[in-house]
């Protein structure tokens, strides 16, 4: 059997009736602040003191920021989020034999996991990714999935749902049929030392899978 078609994608509509519009290739995903318009990215401000978790989640070409289009069910306080539905990775075509494993590494050589994401800071020396699968094995309509309670009380400092190379991962709940998806919950807290720029916050996202 042939490897299946994986796409990547954004929900643009709301929690229980999702509209996934696609992340291709030529594209990326954005922790932004509160001003970003389709045009216009506005970054995330470091907060003077302690960590803060980025206030929108948008999909957009990454060569020069155009196109955006903002995941409007992302929630900025993760201790009283309750959305399942930001980000679905679709296999077409055909099935995986095993469950799908998410995680994140500097670059797609998938070979290290040195930046500042991961790494941390002097003041909060923790990876600051997060994320946690909360549907698998779903077709694209399906509404809400489940999202953990210890999602909501982790801060800066813990190390639950990490995405860190082979370090810290997220298994799907089983192997995915063709033309279904699984679904995750992303976020990156943003501590008060952070450097300036982007260089050092921009890990990609992986998926590991195999087929027969």
């Amino acid at each position: 059997m042939a490897a299946p078609t994986v796409k990547w994608y954004l929900n643009t509509a709301t929690e229980g009736s999702p509209t996934w519009t696609e992340v291709s290739a030529t594209d990326a995903y954005y922790f932004a602040g509160p001003d970003t318009t389709g045009s216009s990215l506005d970054p995330v401000q470091a907060p003077t003191s302690g960590t803060k978790f980025p206030e929108e989640f948008w999909k957009a070409q990454s060569a020069a920021y155009a196109s955006g289009v903002q995941c409007t069910n992302y929630e900025q306080d993760i201790t009283s989020a309750v959305n399942t539905n930001i980000v679905a990775v679709q296999f077409d075509d055909n099935p995986t034999s095993t469950a799908p494993e998410l995680t994140a590494w500097d670059d797609n050589t998938r070979s290290s996991v040195a930046k500042e994401v991961f790494v941390g800071t002097t003041n909060f020396p923790y990876c600051m990714l997060r994320g946690v699968i909360t549907s698998s094995n779903v077709l694209p309509a399906a509404g809400a999935g489940t999202l953990p309670g210890a999602w909501g009380s982790q801060t800066g400092a813990t190390a639950t749902y990490t995405l860190e190379g082979d370090t810290s991962k997220q298994t799907a709940g089983s192997a995915i049929d063709a033309g279904k998806q699984f679904r995750f919950v992303t976020t990156l807290f943003f501590p008060d030392d952070i450097s300036a720029g982007t260089t050092g916050h921009d890990p990609i996202y992986s998926v590991t899978y195999t087929y027969t």
